[in-house]
């Protein structure tokens, strides 16, 4: 192909890299240092998606929990190219909203990554407000302070997502999260610590957001150009996830 996606016909020989990839970000400020330990790849949990020769990646056909691992294992070649080097894969209930997270080079910042397997939504903008929401609670209790937050989804982006991560202050998006913060039944229990500890839910979610210097999301086609940069280093990973027909 020509400037698309990666193709089982190519899996042996670098892919093009004539294009770029398809990202929103804005910018903002704020601080921490973080270490974890080993990386954990995931494996597998379902039979293999077929990927067909000259076609993209079906990365809606795998499950959530395999899509994570592949985009866990896809980021440790993808890493270095974004400047963050990658920590390990949470995998597990009251990871406070983080699939993995990473370092930022060379000053060390914390970044939250999150991986969304959609098979028929698109993201947008609650998608999105709420994961905010939740990291913003949890890495307050916690004393963290992540300064990137990454969202990679294997389906399209909505364009009023696009637009509200372009706002200077990206005030829909603040304000769709401390809707969702305040009155979300899924993060009562993060929201009553947050009372405990007499922390306000309102102005916590609004400096996390606002103090992110990037918040990239990829689609799932932008997710597959960045492969396609680094073809020829994933073919252990493709056969890993993928039955790849020839």
């Amino acid at each position: 192909p020509t400037g698309g996606p990666p193709t089982a016909a190519t899996a042996d020989q670098p892919h093009r890299s004539d294009c770029q990839a398809e990202q929103t970000c804005a910018t903002s400020a704020g601080p921490h240092d973080c270490s974890r330990g080993p990386s954990r790849v995931m494996l597998p949990l379902m039979s293999s998606p077929v990927l067909l020769a000259g076609k993209p990646l079906p990365l809606n056909e795998l499950s959530p929990a395999d899509f994570e691992g592949f985009v866990h294992g896809a980021l440790h070649v993808l890493a270095p190219r974004h400047g963050f080097t990658l920590g390990q894969l949470s995998g597990a209930a009251g990871d406070g909203g983080f699939d993995c997270d990473g370092q930022r080079i060379p000053d060390g910042r914390l970044i939250c990554i999150q991986a969304k397997r959609f098979s028929t939504d698109a993201l947008s903008i609650p998608h999105v407000a709420f994961e905010l929401a939740k990291v913003a609670l949890t890495s307050c209790l916690k004393g963290a302070a992540p300064k990137e937050h990454y969202f990679i989804t294997s389906g399209k982006v909505r364009n009023v997502l696009n637009e509200a991560l372009r706002e200077e202050r990206r005030g829909k998006l603040v304000a769709e999260a401390i809707k969702i913060g305040l009155g979300d039944d899924r993060l009562n229990v993060v929201r009553d610590e947050m009372h405990v500890q007499r922390r306000d839910v309102q102005e916590t979610i609004t400096n996390y957001i606002e103090q992110l210097d990037r918040i990239p999301v990829w689609s799932g086609d932008a997710f597959d150009r960045q492969l396609g940069l680094v073809w020829s280093q994933l073919t252990g990973l493709i056969q890993r996830y993928f039955t790849v027909e020839r």
